[in-house]
């Protein structure tokens, strides 16, 4: 039953987030970390890969591969995480954009542990 859940809420989030990096493109530039080239194509792929970890997730197969797919996609993503909280970079509301970045760092965290039940 926790595998069950845990997969649905992983993959409901990493679909969300997934289709985000198309539909608010300007705002997932806006965290990639100016020192790295091609952003563009860095919020395009990540997305990419989102949707297809939103989907594997949910089919259950070679669960060890996803795991370790899902683990390693949330350790590369932090550091875009990081630069965005302390560049306070906002959404739409400035106060609790910032809230959302600090309030995210030690969720990547949590999010790691619980991958270990996919």
């Amino acid at each position: 039953m926790k595998r069950l859940v845990v997969s649905a809420l992983f993959s409901m989030i990493f679909y969300l987030s997934g289709v985000s990096h198309f539909k608010k493109e300007a705002m997932f530039l806006k965290i990639v970390p100016s020192y790295l080239p091609f952003k563009r194509a860095i919020v395009k792929y990540s997305g990419i890969l989102e949707l297809m970890i939103a989907v594997y997730v949910l089919l259950g197969k070679n669960r060890r591969a996803v795991r370790k797919i899902v683990q390693g996609f949330l350790w590369l993503v932090f550091p875009a995480n990081i630069y965005a909280a302390r560049k306070r970079m906002s959404y739409k509301d400035e106060s609790s954009s910032v809230i959302q970045h600090v309030i995210r760092l030690p969720l990547q965290f949590v999010a790691i542990k619980l991958a270990k039940w996919l």
